[in-house]
């Protein structure tokens, strides 16, 4: 079955690159990313442990259910209204100085441990523990405010650059703050790789408004996006062996092929208690604001439902499961077919695929044909979620949950443009 999902994902990445005129599209990334995934599984380096033929099994259906809704919803190609949106300044800059206190303050603590002999990787093991402050509010403010409007200003900030023609400098500034702040007080990669990716989606996508009539600047953009993978690559080795020390590329490997196993050993436990979330594990992110919302404000009690699935969604990221023969365990990376399968076994899986595939080519539509600064912001935030699916669904994590509502809310319809 490792080998059948290994052709899929070679004929869906070619096809994706026949059908689509943007290189970089829901189809490339998904099926380019799998087909690096499941190559990288089935060489067993390091020890690593097979998983089982259901497991590519579910994997399997679950690619061909993304990729027929995926069609499905590009040939139908359902249009909204054209709208032109700008960003909303004072919320912006409010959450702006909100999170850059908060960072600030996570800054603080983490110089602290870099001064005493620390390094990137006891930072990122503080900042996981989660409380850092013993102020409630602060760690209120942390999860529900600065960590959700880093990934907003992420996409955002390159949006305004590529595409408005008014430059708002300030929300530069802003953005190259909150991120310097993030990586010192998190030893976090995920915030400069969403930044990377929004300037290269902006980047392909800005190629049909200007760029074309001007050659020198098609040659200027190349050089940009050269120097720009340098530096990125550069930034992403130094950060990993910040972490993973001399071990870096064998880490690197588990990274990207431990998934099958992850998801098989996450699989073995669900199925032993029978339990099936029904949605509640997929969405747990958005359940999980209106849940604490209503507990906190009138003391509603949440459905046991909903704390069962929380409960399995919080475990993967602190019960380690082995991954080789030789005993070395990892947590999270259990794909985004584990909620799916949580919520519905194999049918949740087919549906949430089958729904996933729908909702990238109803954003893809709307980005090539009515390109604004919203609609690319909730595209680039949809290309995360695909570049994520080896690890989670964005919509079970609270805080790309909350991004993704921000990016809602940040920006209003201009009335003359």
């Amino acid at each position: 079955m490792l080998q059948v999902t290994l052709v899929l994902c070679c004929i869906c990445l070619c096809s994706g690159f026949l059908t689509e005129r943007k290189a970089i599209n829901p189809l490339t990334l998904m099926f380019g990313e799998w087909l690096i995934i499941l190559f990288l599984a089935s060489l067993r380096l390091y020890n690593i442990l097979p998983a089982s033929k259901d497991i590519y099994h579910i994997i399997f259906l679950g690619l061909i259910f993304y990729v027929v809704g995926y069609y499905c919803f590009r040939i139908i190609k359902i249009k909204f209204k054209f709208n032109h949106f700008s960003t909303k300044k004072l919320l912006l800059d409010f959450l702006s100085f909100v999170s850059i206190v908060i960072f600030f303050l996570d800054a603080l603590n983490s110089l602290q441990i870099l001064l005493t002999g620390g390094d990137l990787k006891t930072i990122r093991e503080v900042a996981q523990e989660g409380n850092i402050y013993n102020n409630s509010i602060l760690n209120l403010l942390r999860i529900l405010v600065a960590a959700p409007f880093a990934n907003v200003l992420s996409i955002i900030a390159p949006v305004n650059f590529f595409l408005s023609k008014t430059k708002n400098f300030k929300l530069y500034f802003y953005t190259i703050l909150i991120i310097c702040l993030k990586i010192i007080s998190d030893g976090s990669r995920s915030i400069f790789i969403l930044f990377s990716i929004s300037c290269l989606i902006c980047l392909v996508h800005t190629n049909k408004i200007d760029f074309n009539k001007i050659k020198f600047v098609l040659k200027k953009k190349t050089w940009i996006c050269i120097v720009s993978l340098v530096v990125f690559l550069f930034i992403i080795f130094y950060l990993t062996l910040s972490r993973s020390g001399a071990q870096s590329l064998r880490y690197t490997y588990y990274y990207f092929s431990m998934e099958p196993i992850m998801f098989e050993k996450w699989k073995n436990i669900v199925d032993a208690t029978n339990f099936i979330g029904y949605g509640t594990a997929s969405f747990n992110g958005f359940l999980f604001i209106i849940f604490n919302i209503l507990s906190t404000l009138f003391g509603v009690v949440p459905s046991t439902l909903w704390s069962n699935s929380y409960d399995f969604i919080e475990r993967v990221g602190t019960d380690w499961q082995i991954i080789t023969s030789n005993g070395l365990t990892a947590n999270s990376y259990v794909t985004v077919f584990f909620p799916l399968y949580l919520d519905g076994r194999e049918f949740g899986v087919c549906l949430g695929m089958f729904i996933f595939g729908a909702f990238s080519a109803i954003l893809y539509n709307q980005v090539y044909t009515q390109l604004n600064e919203r609609n690319i912001s909730i595209y680039i935030l949809v290309m995360m979620s695909i570049l994520l699916s080896f690890q989670l669904f964005i919509f079970e994590n609270i805080y790309y949950s909350l991004s993704f509502i921000m990016l809602l809310l940040i920006f209003k319809k201009r009335r003359f443009v």
